[in-house]
């Protein structure tokens, strides 16, 4: 789903983590929030340099932490 910066879609997100992608040539940086949304902290910093790899992990991460919504930025 591709949601629009708006209130109306980010309030229909509701409580749940949301990743952040800072995609960049040679690295992608991941940020995450908690489940409450109130605090973000750096997860981990990704070499871009194998683009099935970077997937399999990025959907590693969304189901093991449950992830809600996706930022990429």
């Amino acid at each position: 789903m591709i949601v629009e910066n708006d209130r109306e879609n980010i309030l229909a997100i509701g409580t749940g983590r949301i990743l952040s992608i800072d995609f960049g040539l040679k690295r992608i940086g991941l940020a995450m929030c908690d489940p409450f949304q109130i605090v973000a902290s750096t997860l981990k910093t990704l070499a871009n340099n194998n683009l099935s790899g970077v997937v399999a992990e990025l959907c590693e991460i969304i189901k093991d932490n449950a992830v809600k919504a996706v930022v990429v930025g």
